[in-house]
């Protein structure tokens, strides 16, 4: 296999023949000048040598009375003379190898999963004011280490996971306990398991830890109700001994959630009327060329703006995103609800709430409900009160 150099050097093929080829190569190996691929054929032999190498083969030939034809031009001195008419391309092609190679050495793209209490851009600004944000070098991010920060400012974290992939920085956050995926082991994290909202506990069951509440006492969020600490006493109750381990365990309570909602009986409904004006800008680094497109005429629109990252690949993300910006023209046409026609709607909105509490894997115990019209509003409260787990993870430092 030829070597990169070669390549970028440029090599030729010889032959050569006549009386004097051997000693023609004995002149090269005294001048150590380089030959591979030395073969032997009828008329005598062919070889490859570098392309600053074979200007000093005319002169040893003539010295041995050897005949030497190049049969072929190799390498990337010679690829850019026989297309020297496209230069600017090829120069462009480097150029574009050169921007992609340095693009490669910076982040450009930052995404948080698995948040739940904390918002998205909660761990963004947090990430900010610790130096990691798009355009920072990949080289001053070290994974391991802002992973212990996280674990260490946001103490209600079971784990934090960071991944540099690309130019792609990946911050997978878990929060809550979720006692069906969770593996444990001795090297984990010893941690206390504490209460996520205000309740009543309703059941308790632990697997390791020391249980600190018990069915029908009531709890505030942040209490802990199973604690990471093992006391070990003697047979006079006499404390030996404590040992922090990760605590596990299933906490059940009764919970209650206050809804409120209201709507007017007369409103506006959009009749969208079909018609669309599209703007495009391109985004470099957050800094935005002028826009291209139809511009907004319509006298009343929605507007949509879509944004999407330019990437080469799965994760090698561009500091370019291309924005779309849509504008929807509709014609509000008025609605007047009675009041049979407002209470069923409200219904609705009830029932659609109770729905996505089940969603969420809570146990809907007891409902009350108000419906009320009132200066022109029709009024929806009421509290639910529900069976859920409420045990979350908290570090123990």
């Amino acid at each position: 296999m030829f070597s990169f150099f070669r390549i970028m050097g440029g090599y030729c093929k010889v032959k050569i023949n006549g009386a004097g080829k051997e000693r023609f190569l004995n002149l090269c190996k005294n001048k150590k000048i380089l030959i591979w691929n030395l073969r032997r054929i009828e008329e005598g032999y062919t070889f490859y040598v570098s392309y600053k190498a074979h200007k000093m083969l005319n002169d040893i030939g003539e010295k041995s009375n050897t005949h030497i034809e190049i049969e072929g031009k190799y390498g990337l001195p010679f690829f850019l003379y026989r297309h020297k008419k496209r230069k600017m391309f090829y120069g462009g092609m480097l150029l574009f190898v050169l921007a992609v190679y340095i693009l490669s050495l910076f982040i450009w793209d930052i995404q948080i999963m698995g948040t739940e209490n904390y918002t998205t851009d909660e761990i963004e600004t947090y990430l900010a004011e610790k130096g990691i944000h798009t355009g920072i070098l990949k080289k001053k991010i070290d994974c391991s280490l802002l992973e212990e920060r996280i674990r260490e400012d946001f103490t209600d974290t079971a784990w934090v996971s960071c991944d540099l992939e690309g130019t792609l920085l990946t911050v997978h956050v878990k929060e809550s306990i979720d006692t069906k995926d969770m593996t444990r082991n001795e090297e984990e994290t010893a941690n206390d398991i504490i209460a996520s909202r205000d309740g009543v506990i309703e059941s308790i069951v632990t697997r390791s830890g020391t249980p600190l509440v018990k069915q029908g006492m009531e709890v505030k969020q942040g209490d802990t109700l199973i604690s990471g600490i093992i006391y070990y006493y003697n047979d006079y109750d006499e404390l030996l001994e404590t040992n922090k381990i990760s605590a596990d365990g299933d906490v059940k309570a009764r919970t209650s959630y206050t809804y409120k909602e209201s709507f007017p009986l007369s409103y506006y409904e959009k009749e969208y009327t079909g018609q669309i004006a599209k703007e495009y800008t391109l985004m470099i680094h957050g800094n935005a060329l002028p826009a291209v497109g139809k511009r907004n005429s319509y006298p009343v629109a929605d507007t949509i703006t879509e944004i999407y990252p330019l990437k080469i690949g799965k994760s090698f993300y561009l500091p370019l995103s291309l924005q779309i910006k849509k504008q929807m023209e509709y014609e509000p046409e008025p609605v007047s609800l009675s009041e049979q026609e407002a209470k069923e709607k409200a219904e609705e909105k009830k029932l659609y709430y109770l729905k996505e509490l089940k969603s969420q894997g809570k146990e809907i115990r007891k409902e009350e409900f108000q419906i009320e019209i009132m200066e022109g509003e029709c009024v929806i409260k009421g509290t639910v009160e529900v069976v859920e787990s409420i045990g979350k993870i908290r570090n123990i430092p």
